[in-house]
Order: structure tokens, then sequence, then C-alpha cells
């Protein structure tokens, strides 16, 4: 009896200290490079985010013209964009990327954009 009570008590500490590793998925800079255009329009105005190896742009395109602003300090390491615009640091988390559709979540405006490929 004290053998089986061993026994149990071996294989009840083994499935408690087991965790499962978490999987993190990251992605290459080759595969966010383009133009990725917002899917939800506000006011009738398309966002437009422009992605190089070295750099980040927003170009916002409405009826009353086009505006473009180049932010700076941009960095990606796989999961995350960081980049500054005057002194405020925002960061994109990556929530989805495939060929045609990106999915991040602004740390600054704690929302989720989604935008799809548009080169």
């Amino acid at each position: 009896m004290k053998k089986v009570l061993f026994v149990l008590s071996l294989i009840l500490i083994s499935f408690s200290s087991c965790k499962k590793d978490e999987v993190v998925l990251t992605y290459t800079q080759d595969k966010l490079n383009g133009t990725w255009e917002n899917i939800v329009k506000t006011d009738g105005v398309t966002d437009q985010m422009i992605i190089t190896s070295n750099s980040i742009s927003e170009k916002s395109i409405s009826a009353n013209g086009t505006s473009t602003i180049d932010y700076t300090n941009y960095s990606f390491d796989g999961t995350k964009i960081t980049y500054t615009f005057l002194f405020v640091i925002d960061e994109l988390t990556i929530n989805e990327l495939t060929d045609t559709k990106l999915v991040v979540t602004s740390k600054l405006a704690e929302e989720k954009i989604e935008y799809k490929k548009v080169k």
C-alpha cells in the first residue's frame, strides 16, 4: 500500500510541475514591409502605414487631401514595432501578420487596428 501511495505521489508531483511552454510567434521584416491600409475608415479618412526595413510613416487620405507623417526611431524585434512621433513613443504589438493582413494593438491608443496590404 505504501508503494502505491508513493507512486501516486510521484505522478501527481510530475503533473503539477509541468508547464506548457508559451508559443510566441515572430515575424520577419520582409513580411512586414509594404503599404498597409486600415480596414475601418474613420470619418471617411483612409490611413496607410508605409513600412520599410528602416522606416515607418503614415499617410492619411481624405476628400480634403493627403498628409504624411514620418515617424522616427523605428525598430522591429519580430513581434513589436516601436517608433517615436515628436516626443511620444508608441509600440504596436503584432497580433496577426499574413501576406495580405496585419493586425496590431497600439499601446498608446489601447486599440486593435486591422490593415490590408495594398503594395
